[in-house]
């Protein structure tokens, strides 16, 4: 039987956090990840909308989901390659980038957060890149 304190240990009170606003077909969506003093990712916070709406629950879930598999060992990598290229209506192109729904435009900003090779964090979120064709 796994821990109930999960793969990590103790969550410490304070943790440094990155934050993120992406422009989505909803509207604009903040995604915060924060780090252990190590510098591995270990919580997700997705918010988008008022409290109430289904694309709020659904944005909130799926942080939570991340946040989960991140404190259990599954690879930031791994997890953005799994929401890559997840369709939703039309998508967004706001002239640098074009995502496919708010889960794409997540898995984009896990990618571009996360050192190649890695579980750590750079220190920026490079949403200056022209190169990307749909999410990560």
């Amino acid at each position: 039987m796994v821990d109930d304190r999960d793969l990590m240990g103790e969550r410490p009170k304070v943790l440094k956090d990155m934050k993120t606003t992406v422009k989505t077909l909803c509207g604009d969506m903040d995604v915060i990840v924060t780090h252990m003093p190590d510098g591995r990712p270990r919580e997700v916070f997705i918010s988008m909308g008022k409290n109430g709406q289904c694309t709020t629950c659904l944005t909130e879930t799926l942080g939570r989901m991340i946040s989960t598999s991140l404190r259990y060992g599954v690879p930031i990598s791994v997890i953005a390659d799994q929401l890559k290229g997840v369709k939703c209506g039309q998508p967004v192109y706001d002239g640098k980038f074009m995502f496919y729904s708010c889960v794409d435009a997540v898995a984009y900003v896990l990618s571009e957060m996360h050192e190649e090779g890695t579980n750590e964090f750079t220190t920026t979120v490079r949403l200056s890149k022209t190169t990307n064709q749909g999410g990560v």
